[in-house]
């Protein structure tokens, strides 16, 4: 515990010094204020829902290519060679 002797104890931090702490916590981004989180969340959500609406496209292009490439395959003549 002798670590812990080099930090001041809490009855001597200032209201100064703990405002500091927090103006350089907000500067620093360790601490982020709501309507910030706000933005963030909202941007990620705009960001899921690109990413999804991509999935989903491909997703149907690949299923689309799967259909085509199940009727050209069946319409094919069977192979009279092997038999």
């Amino acid at each position: 515990m002798e670590f812990l002797s080099g930090i001041p104890s809490i009855d001597k931090i200032s209201t100064v010094g703990v405002l500091i702490a927090l103006a350089l916590a907000v500067i620093t981004d360790k601490l982020v204020w709501h309507t910030r989180l706000k933005k963030e969340t909202e941007r990620a959500d705009r960001w899921e829902k690109v990413a999804l609406d991509a999935l989903t496209a491909g997703a149907q292009a690949g299923v689309k290519a799967a259909e085509t490439t199940v009727e050209l395959v069946s319409s094919l003549p069977p192979d009279k060679s092997k038999g």
